[in-house]
Parts: C-alpha cells; structure tokens; sequence
C-alpha cells in the first residue's frame, strides 16, 4: 500500500496530520484557557461585588451604632459637653452613611451576574428600605423626637438586609464553588486531552516509521544493494522493487541502466573475440611472411653468391683485356718490323674482338640479371629484414661491379 503512494505525497500527508492535531490541540487550549478567563472574571466580579457590599454593611452598622450612642447622650443629659458629643456622633453617622451609600452605588454600577440577579435584587431592596430608615432616624435626632425614634422598626430592617447579604454571600460562594469545580474540571479535561493527543501522536509516528521504512527505506537498501553488486561485477541479478513512488521510478532507472550496461558488455566481448580473432590471423600470417622472407634472403644470398663469380669473371675479363692491349701496343710496335706481324696482329684483334662482344654479350646478360634480382629485392627487401637490404646492396655491387 505505502509504496503506492509518492514519498512527496506521503510527506504532505504527515505534515496535513500533524497540523491537524496541531489545530485541535490549539484549539483545546484555547477553549480551556477561554473557560479559565470565564472563571476568573466571575471571581474577580464576585470578590469585587462582594467586598463593595461588605463595606456598605460595615458602614451602615457604623451608621446604626453611632446614632444609638446619639440617643444614648441624648437621653443621659443636656450638658454642653453632652450636646457637643451627640452632635458629633450624629455627624460621623451622617459622614459613614454617605460612604455606605458610595459603596453601594459602586456595587450597582456593576454589572451583575445572571446566577446573581435574584440576590442583588433581594439585596437592593432591602437595602433601600434600611438606607431610608437610617436617613429617617438621624432626622429624628436631628429634630430631638426621640419616641419616634424608638418607634421605628429599624432592627427588624437591619435584619432583612443581613439575612439577603447572607443569602447573597452563599448565592456568590456556590457560583464560586461552580466557577473552581468548572476550572478543575477543565484542568482535568485538558490532562485528557494531551495524554490522548499524546498516544495519537505516538501511534501516528509508529504509522509514519512503518510507512517510511517500507516505502523509502527498504526500497532504497535493495537499490543500494543492487548497485553495489553492479559495482563487483555481478550483472546476472535482477532487482525486484515495486511501486509507483519515486523509488519504483529509481528501481526502474538502475535495472534499464543494468540491461543496457550487459548489452554493452556484451558487445565488448564480442568485439574482444573479434579482435583476438584478426590478430591470430595476423600472427600466422606475419609468421608465413617470415618464412617467406627468410626464403627470399636464402635467394638473395645464392644471387649474391653467383654475382661474386660473375665479378671475378669479368674481373678476369678486365685482364684479359688489359693483357690484349698491351700485346697490340707490342703488335703495334712489331708492326712496323713487319708486315707478316701484323697480320698476326691482325688476327689477334679480330679475335678479340670477337670475345669482346661475347663479353659485351654477357655484360648485357648480367645487367639485366642484377636490375631484375635488384627490383626483387627492393620489393622483398623492406620485409624481410637485414638480410634483404643485404641483398640489395650486393645486388647493386654486382651491378656496379658489371
């Protein structure tokens, strides 16, 4: 199946996977840390919510004690000093109103939670009717009416207020609760999810290694193989590798190389053959011209044998000759003693005048003896050596000599 596949398609394919779970996995964290900055938002919301209601509470029960000991410094006396205590106890509660009222406008100004809006509507309820109350009794201490101060309910309104702030606070704290069991949840969530990624990868690398291995790397090791053998020598093995990726395309490429370096080869041999062929006829031919040369030497030597015998007979000639003249200097000088002297003379020179062309007759004859054995030997002579050039020069000593 892998060796089907192109190795750069196979590539392709193992990077589009792994940007894959690249994506989910990035996508997991961030809807994990998207819950994570819910959660942190609605505590930071809760924390801030809730201390701004706990300082409005503090403040209206500085609030309520201070105009308590109002009353209290009122009903003891009407001394200055009393007078100048009340007044300012009336004043702070006045000044920890306001900042309660402050506070509460902060917290209002929040926008409030969906899981809180039935609490804070609780909450701003019965916080308006005892913020009314307490403005109510710091007018009444204000105007010294003490028996409508004592007549209002104010403590039944501070405990409704208290009892939603009560409310409030486990309404905020199970949110919270909900808030840090979401994040633990998430946490373990996110754990899951990278060990699963985690096996995901691993399987995919084992897939990936397996697919690498019997699509590239084995392939690739019996190329090599193959290609090593090439190199010995040995082109009697085929190589069997299939597939349409690029190592087919390679495996395909060294065995049409393979035929065509034994086609080549082959050829060689051939032509090896050929050439050891032409050169064992060149051999017992140049050993038959051997032969035949050493034969023409032999000739050449018998011929230059038979020109020395001719050199000595015309040398003997030559004498003879030399011997003829003096003798018809001698006639010539008898001559004149005698007529019957010169006609031995006479005779004489005709004969030998005779043997003169007899002479003349065999010069001839050796003449063209020594140019026919000279023209043989200089075609004989090139190839057979020394002793044809020897030939050669003999035959032309003879001819010279003639």
């Amino acid at each position: 199946m892998f060796n089907r596949i192109r190795v750069v398609t196979m590539l392709m394919m193992v990077l589009g996977v792994f940007a894959l779970l690249q994506l989910v996995s990035g996508g997991l964290l961030f809807s994990s840390l998207q819950h994570n900055q819910q959660g942190f938002v609605i505590s930071n919301e809760l924390r801030q919510q809730q201390s701004e209601l706990t300082s409005t509470w503090d403040l209206m029960l500085q609030t309520r004690i201070n105009l308590s000991r109002s009353a209290a410094r009122m009903m003891m006396g009407t001394s200055n000093q009393q007078s100048s205590a009340k007044t300012d106890l009336l004043q702070n509660a006045k000044t920890t109103l306001a900042q309660a009222a402050a506070h509460y406008t902060t917290f209002k100004n929040m926008t409030p939670l969906p899981a809180m809006a039935e609490a804070s509507a609780s909450v701003d309820e019965k916080y308006q009717r005892y913020q009314a109350a307490l403005t109510e009794l710091i007018q009444f201490l204000d105007n010294g009416n003490m028996d409508a101060y004592f007549a209002q309910p104010t403590q039944g309104m501070q405990n409704a207020l208290g009892e939603a702030l009560g409310n409030y606070a486990q309404v905020s704290e199970n949110l919270y609760r909900q808030t840090f069991d979401q994040s633990a949840h998430d946490y373990r969530f996110a754990q899951w999810q990278l060990g699963i990624l985690a096996i995901v990868l691993v399987l995919i690398l084992i897939v990936v290694w397996y697919g690498i291995r019997q699509a590239l790397l084995n392939p690739l090791a019996r190329v090599i193989a193959h290609i090593r053998e090439i190199a010995s020598g040995d082109l009697t093995k085929t190589l069997t590798v299939s597939g349409r990726n690029e190592i087919g395309e390679l495996a395909g490429t060294v065995d049409h190389m393979q035929r065509s370096l034994t086609d080549t080869v082959t050829q060689v041999r051939e032509g090896s053959d050929a050439i050891y062929s032409g050169t064992s006829e060149i051999a017992a031919g140049n050993t038959d011209l051997s032969s035949r040369t050493e034969q023409q030497a032999s000739a050449l030597e018998e011929t230059a044998a038979s020109m020395e015998q001719l050199t000595a007979t015309v040398k003997q000639n030559a004498d003879n000759a030399r011997q003829a003249s003096q003798l018809a200097q001698s006639a010539s000088d008898t001559a004149r003693h005698g007529g019957k002297v010169v006609d031995g003379v006479v005779n004489t020179m005709h004969e030998i005048a005779d043997s003169s062309k007899k002479i003349a007759d065999i010069i001839s004859v050796i003449d063209g003896i020594a140019f026919q054995t000279n023209i043989f030997g200089a075609e004989r002579g090139g190839r057979s050596g020394a002793r044809g050039r020897t030939g050669a020069r003999f035959c032309g000593s003879g001819r010279r000599g003639a």
